[in-house]
């Protein structure tokens, strides 16, 4: 957060000039969601302006990238007093070798003859990045719904750099003063010559639609459709000195993202004591709760400890609090002060989805018998949370159960998450490739963001048996093709060592001596 700057609160949006939204929203300290896009809408002119005055300054230290997100919205105010804005945007596209996303040409094709002007001197302009470049700009002017002399002086200028390519864009310009130039172009053709019969049937082409009307473009979906209700600071790019200014904000929706984005740290004393002040005195429930939790993950001292399992016993406090101390208390969950509140929990529906899920944090052994009857929980968090659990806990009795699951859109990808976990086989880095294969394959194919859980879930595998992480290297490093390794080996999982009065890991419900131990 620049120095003085102040959070600014999504409910103070409309007192802010846009030009102070822009800005904090490309440091991070504002999320692109539909509260800020109505609000920058909402400013109208003002906001087009600031637009312009945002985009002609130096970007280059900005955290985030906002341009796309400002072009959807200013698409949405269709004020001409945003064309500059647009033209930079295409400009610098065009410097790195980008195509032009469909809602700036959108945009642009509705301000007509307002954006001819612009356009043109921007083509000439491109001229010293070569040919290439040009192209969008050209594509924009044959589609712009104006006819001019120069576009068409334009085009046929690109018949000797893209004969082909000026052909079609003479076809969507569909100016019947085009006729001429296509006509003596066909004539110039050397029969038998490259691309002569390619180019032949372009000529004819584009000449019958030269009388055409022009077709109409498709209506591209409303820019909100794609924007979050809500959207929390970028808190991965700020700084945790300017992460910790918003502990202070009267937002509690900001309190909350960064106490959770604090989980993702290690804490020092001073701030490990602020968090325990917050989730003594914080008027939010749901932020306490989450302080609960962050300082057992986060800071841990034996300060913190005390006070988790405090308030975890403390009847008076609500639910939600409590909660928040004992999956705080997660490391702790065997010890006599801790454990019975986690079965008390448990049976209990409004508690029981996070005492399922603290079971799995906890990766305690003597939680894993009290998992499968979850499965068939009405409530779908809860079921969540045991799919996890049979993952964590590597109940193997229970893959069929995750395969069927794995057929269920609401608990999909943590199924695939979970068998990628327990799945019986080898973890080496050499031969976790193979069991990507294995889960895809009982996964019936996997989406991107499939494909990315199966990956973030090997990698943590690879972890939990002490190796470095594979995939996500890889994804840093995008090496291409995998190289063959290892077959995949039937093997079953490591486990934290298992007394022998302890339930079965495999999830039978027997006790470990009288099942696997036996």
């Amino acid at each position: 957060m620049a120095q003085g700057k102040q959070v600014i609160s999504p409910q103070d949006y409309a007192l802010r000039p846009p030009l102070e939204l822009m800005e904090a929203a490309a440091r991070g300290e504002i999320g692109l969601d539909r509260r800020l896009a109505q609000a920058l809408l909402d400013a109208g002119e003002r906001t087009a302006e600031d637009a312009v005055r945002f985009i002609g300054a130096d970007r280059s230290s900005d955290r985030v990238f906002v341009l796309g997100y400002l072009g959807e919205v200013l698409r949405l105010i269709a004020s001409p007093r945003a064309i500059p804005f647009y033209i930079q945007m295409l400009r610098m596209l065009a410097e790195e070798g980008e195509e032009t996303p469909l809602a700036v040409e959108a945009a642009l094709r509705s301000f007509g003859e307002a954006a001819l002007d612009p356009l043109l001197a921007l083509y000439e302009e491109l001229g010293r990045l070569g040919e290439d470049p040009r192209e969008e700009v050209a594509y924009l002017l044959a589609t712009l719904g104006v006819r001019d002399p120069r576009i068409l002086r334009i085009l046929e200028d690109r018949l000797e750099v893209d004969p082909l390519g000026a052909l079609l864009l003479m076809g969507l310009y569909r100016d019947p003063a085009a006729r001429p130039i296509v006509e003596r172009f066909r004539g110039s053709l050397t029969p038998g010559g490259d691309l002569y019969a390619e180019l032949l049937r372009e000529c004819e082409e584009t000449l019958r639609r030269l009388d055409a009307p022009p077709e109409p473009f498709p209506d591209l979906e409303h820019p909100f459709e794609f924007l979050p209700e809500t959207a929390p600071p970028v808190f991965s790019v700020l700084p945790e000195e300017e992460i910790e200014k918003f502990l202070d904000s009267p937002c509690d929706e900001y309190r909350l993202a960064a106490v959770e984005e604090m989980f993702r740290r290690d804490l020092d004393d001073r701030l490990g004591r602020k968090l325990l002040q917050m989730a003594r005195i914080d008027p939010s429930v749901g932020v306490r709760a989450a302080c609960w939790e962050t300082i057992g993950r986060a800071w841990a001292s034996e300060e913190a400890i005390a006070a988790l399992k405090q308030r975890l016993a403390d009847e008076s406090a609500p639910a939600e609090e409590r909660c928040g101390a004992m999956l705080g208390l997660a490391r702790h969950a065997g010890e006599e002060d801790v454990y019975p509140f986690v079965l008390r929990f448990a049976s209990d529906p409004a508690t029981r989805s996070k005492a399922v899920e603290m079971m799995w944090r906890s990766q305690h052994m003597g939680f894993s018998a009290f998992i499968p009857p979850f499965l068939d929980d009405p409530d779908t968090e809860v079921r969540r949370n045991a799919v996890l659990a049979v993952g964590y806990f590597g109940l193997v009795a229970h893959l069929d159960r995750l395969r069927r699951l794995m057929r269920d859109e609401e608990l999909r990808g943590d199924a695939i998450y979970a068998y990628a976990l327990a799945a019986p086989a080898k973890t080496t880095p050499a031969s976790v490739r193979s069991l990507y294969r294995k889960v895809d394959k009982e996964a019936g194919g996997l989406s991107e963001e499939e494909d990315e859980i199966l990956r973030v879930a090997l990698d943590h595998r690879l972890a939990m048996h002490g190796y470095p992480p594979v995939f996500r290297v890889e994804t840093e490093e995008d090496p291409g093709e995998w190289e063959e390794e290892e077959p995949f080996v039937e093997a079953p999982p490591p486990h934290p060592k298992v007394g022998r009065n302890d339930p079965c890991p495999c999830g039978s419900g027997k006790k470990f001596k009288k099942c696997c131990g036996g």
